[in-house]
């Protein structure tokens, strides 16, 4: 249950860690005008694949 746990704790750092570099190269492509806002395409794709709907802006 021990390593169960600590593999958990790892994951959880490694995904905050994810969300926070992947919020840092959103805003460094923003900044260097690489992102196209497209409504459709955030609609349809979103933040699907962790299920919610909190979109960087």
């Amino acid at each position: 249950m021990d390593a169960y746990r600590s593999m958990s704790h790892e994951l959880h750092k490694l995904q905050v860690e994810e969300e926070m570099l992947m919020r840092k190269f959103y805003e460094i492509m923003s900044a260097h005008g690489l992102v196209k806002k497209n409504e459709e395409d955030r609609n349809s794709s979103g933040s699907a694949r962790n299920g919610d709907n909190n979109n960087i802006e």
